[in-house]
């Protein structure tokens, strides 16, 4: 490609990433070995009334949180024809990526002491939004990145050496509606109805939006599969209305209920994000985890599954709650 160079400061040196409103270049500043990520979009576009707003929250949301744990915007630089923004290089790709990598290189999913560090740091910055009154609206694992400390880790996809980046604030809001935005396999049901049928409900929704999409992001690191999927957005949501979901039992009480906590279908069933913080399964040692007695789950279970419908886990619930103490 042809070097850019941006304010005769940072030099674009070649493209890492396409996307629909702009492509991320790896970036060298001069004066300095520190490697960023610049996105360049067409003002245009950029510019337009209905994606200006977008533009506004990708910018302002990470200066104002300024979270470890989300990604740092470092500069925004304008020309005549494009916006720069100048970010932190993040060198491990997104989670969904080393989630595949990992399970192709050592043939199985991620353990729960993985999973574990990745939530640990995807609710507390979850977390840190919403006591700002801020849901990002679209958490899914394509909008998660890795950052290892070393080559050797991210040679090695050493997850545990490795820092969470959460991206792509665009449709964050701190002003709750009943606006449609997110990707339909992470959506909130409710939000997912409200996209199908075009209509709107008559009270808005809240911050427990992204918990719904933690529950879809978890379930997928725990099974290698999501509860809900069809390339069909009234498929997609008829089955989410039936409920019914099957949790491996071979996975700890905790982190089953950890999942339960959050896939629940009533939104106000649903842990806030301050209260995932508090669950065993954030707060505990895994070593130390407890795993249900398949005798006494026997009529929820088919073979090594339990089956669970999120619109009633009541009696499940009373039943995983022997095995753990949480709120």
């Amino acid at each position: 490609m042809e070097k850019i160079i941006v304010g005769d400061e940072y030099n674009l040196e070649k493209c890492i990433g396409k996307g629909t409103y702009g492509n991320v270049y790896y970036t060298t500043k001069k004066g300095s070995n520190i490697p960023y990520a610049t996105k360049r979009m067409k003002r245009e576009k950029v510019e337009d009334p209905s994606y200006l707003k977008y533009f506004i929250n990708e910018i302002t949301i990470p200066r104002q949180l300024c979270h470890k744990n989300i990604v740092k915007i470092e500069a925004l630089k304008k020309t005549g024809k494009h916006y720069y923004i100048i970010m932190e290089y993040i060198n491990g790709g997104t989670l969904k990526d080393n989630f595949n990598k990992y399970k192709f290189k050592y043939g199985v999913n991620f353990p729960e002491k993985i999973i574990q560090h990745i939530l640990r740091q995807l609710v507390e910055v979850v977390a840190l939004l919403h006591s700002k009154g801020i849901a990002h609206r679209d958490l899914k694992s394509e909008n998660i990145l890795l950052n290892f400390n070393t080559e050797e880790a991210k040679e090695n996809i050493d997850i545990l050496n490795s820092e969470l980046k959460l991206i792509d604030f665009g449709t964050a809001t701190n002003k709750i509606n009943n606006t449609v935005k997110g990707s339909p396999l992470t959506m909130d049901p409710n939000i997912l109805g409200m996209w199908i049928t075009g209509k709107k409900y008559a009270i808005p929704y809240d911050e427990k939006i992204d918990i719904w999409s933690l529950g879809i992001i978890s379930y997928h690191l725990f099974t290698g599969n999501l509860p809900f999927i069809s390339c069909n957005p009234f498929e997609l949501l008829d089955d989410i209305e039936k409920g019914d979901i099957s949790i491996p039992i071979n996975i700890s009480a905790e982190a089953i209920s950890f999942l339960i906590k959050m896939l629940q279908y009533d939104s106000k069933k649903r842990f806030s994000a301050a209260e995932l913080l508090k669950h065993p399964f954030i707060q505990r040692y895994v070593g130390d985890f407890s795993y249900l007695n398949k005798k006494a789950i026997s009529n929820y279970t088919t073979n090594e599954y339990l089956n669970i419908n999120i619109k009633n886990t009541d009696a499940i619930e009373l039943i995983i709650n022997q095995y753990i103490n949480i709120l």
